[in-house]
This record gives C-alpha cells, sequence and structure tokens, in this order.
C-alpha cells in the first residue's frame, strides 16, 4: 500500500503543479490523471493473532513482545482500517470521485484519463481544493502505512530473539 499511495500522491502533486502553472496538457499526464481517483485498501489477516490467543500467549516469554503484537493487532491495523476507510468512503468516493469522474474523460478506468476540458480546470478551485486534500490524507496514509512497516519490523527482531532464546 505504501508505494502505490506513493504513487498516487506523486501523480495529484503533478497535476496539481500542471494546473496551477497553467502548463499544456500532453500525453505524459494520461497517467497521472488515470491515478486521482484510485486509492488502497487495508486488508488484515488477524488469524495468526486470534490463534496466538487461542492458544495462549503464555508460549512467548517476552513481555514486551506480546505487548508488541497485541498493540499491532488491536490499535494499529484498527486504526489504520478506520483511517483508510474513512478517507476511500466518506472522502475519496463521497466527494473527490464524483469531481474527478465529471472532469475527466476515463479511457482506461482507474489507469488513464484526459480532462473534459483543460481550461475549465485551470480555473477549477474545487477541483484543485480536492487534489490539495487528496495530497495530504496520501501522506497522512504513508505516514501511518510506514509506522506499522517499524512496527512489524521491530515485532520480527523480537521474534526472532525469542525463537534463538533457550
Amino acid at each position: 500500500n505504501i508505494a502505490v499511495e506513493q504513487t498516487n500522491l506523486r501523480s495529484n502533486e503533478i497535476v496539481l503543479n500542471q494546473l496551477q502553472n497553467r502548463l499544456a496538457f500532453d500525453d505524459s499526464l494520461i497517467t497521472h490523471y488515470g491515478n486521482l481517483p484510485r486509492a488502497t485498501v487495508f486488508l488484515k489477516n488477524k488469524s495468526a493473532y486470534e490463534n496466538l490467543k487461542t492458544f495462549g500467549f503464555n508460549l512467548i516469554s517476552n513481555d514486551s513482545l506480546r505487548k508488541k503484537i497485541t498493540n499491532l493487532y488491536t490499535l494499529n491495523y484498527e486504526f489504520i482500517d478506520g483511517l483508510n476507510k474513512r478517507i476511500t468512503d466518506e472522502y475519496l468516493w463521497g466527494h473527490f470521485n464524483e469531481a474527478v469522474f465529471e472532469s475527466l474523460n476515463a479511457e482506461i478506468p482507474l489507469r488513464t484519463a484526459r480532462p473534459r476540458n483543460q481550461d475549465t480546470l485551470y480555473d477549477d478551485e474545487t477541483f484543485q481544493e480536492y487534489l490539495k486534500f487528496n495530497i495530504n490524507t496520501k501522506k497522512s496514509l504513508i505516514t501511518a502505512y510506514g509506522s506499522i512497516e517499524n512496527e512489524i519490523l521491530a515485532i520480527q527482531v523480537l521474534i526472532d530473539k525469542e525463537i534463538e532464546s533457550p
């Protein structure tokens, strides 16, 4: 999800720059316009955590590891899932994509698109404000995903130590 959000972020920045600077549309922008309505879905698999709860956290001797695993599944995953759903459901599908789809002519849905009327988009403050908001939400999601990725890596190190300990 981090790579997809980074790509989408960059596309939103490129399109916003093109519009704010009134640069001519060219074919190199087709993919960037196509990326505007894209969003990620956070898929959480809690089966390993549920198995651990069922068969006993007492198998893990490191208290810090138990806490980190619990926090990852009960707090961090729930936070990112809620954030992602709220951004996607309420904002992107509720508001932003409507404006995008009205303003763009999708050649390949969610892949390539062209402005229906480039001159109109240059002066469309609402469309540009949506881009700015989308840029900020992409940055928030990238930060949140990165934080969870770091937590997972830290847990992996602790798991390796747990396995190696007598």
